[in-house]
């Protein structure tokens, strides 16, 4: 299995998994507390309380169905088109989980929309009378939150570049591509390297490791990889026919 299939089938099983307990919490929900009074679980703060909510998250903008399913089916496509673009390896890894919660919240209500015209809630703190959620909610706020951090404090503006496909860098490559240049090795520093081709590019992150002096750094990197090529007996006449699943293996 290559990289991106790989990639993809965690995001899906994630995927299942989060939506299957979501979907799992609201039929205990409705076999235990449909009808019944509040279970209590600390008085006065948090409690498992059942409703029936034809609106958004948290209860707002009730009754507009086609509105949510319009806005649900847009996230869905930009994080599937997002994990199609995003390049394969663990640095990634946060991102995509934390995409594949959002997709499972997104998910998670639509098909109580879908089969039930409503989204079944039963989590209340009552200490602060919180619009009462349920577990899909809670997917949306933990991914939303984990997003921005992961964007503004964790991933570099190189690192993030595959969202929008185009950066300067890609630019100068196309015009180099137009002549005889047939692979750009980019270092990035502290972000990796990444790998360009004309038929694309693959970004690969730096190892964690405390750096001493940083001397030499992309001759070891242009050396490393002319030494991966004469083994592979990769020559200037055959390097056009190297896949992209070639170069990031």
């Amino acid at each position: 299995m290559n990289t991106k299939l790989r990639q993809f089938f965690i995001f899906f099983i994630g995927l299942g998994v989060s939506i299957g307990l979501d979907q799992f919490t609201k039929h205990l929900a409705v076999v235990h507390l449909k009808g019944q009074k509040p279970f209590v679980l600390i008085k006065g703060v948090f409690e498992f309380y059942y409703s029936e909510n034809r609106g958004a998250a948290f209860g707002m903008l009730q009754g507009r169905q086609g509105f949510f399913f319009l806005i649900a089916a847009a996230v869905i496509l930009a994080v599937l088109w997002a994990v199609y673009r995003m390049p394969a390896g663990k640095r990634y890894l946060p991102l995509m989980c934390s995409l594949f919660l959002l997709v499972s919240g997104a998910v998670g209500n639509m098909i109580d929309r879908l089969t039930q015209k409503y989204v079944v809630d039963f989590l209340y703190f009552k200490l602060i009378d919180f619009p009462i959620f349920n577990v899909a909610d809670c997917y949306v706020v933990i991914a939303t939150f984990s997003l921005i951090f992961l964007f503004f404090f964790f991933y570099s503006d190189e690192e993030l570049e595959f969202v929008t496909g185009k950066n300067e860098i890609t630019q100068a490559a196309a015009e180099l591509f137009s002549g005889n240049c047939s692979v750009i090795l980019y270092s990035m520093g502290k972000a990796g390297a990444m790998l360009l081709t004309p038929k694309g590019s693959c970004t690969v992150p730096n190892p964690d490791v405390q750096a001493k002096d940083t001397t030499g750094a992309g001759d070891a990197i242009i050396g490393a990889l002319l030494f991966c090529l004469a083994e592979q007996d990769i020559t200037k006449e055959n390097v056009n026919e190297v896949t992209m699943e070639q170069w990031q293996a």
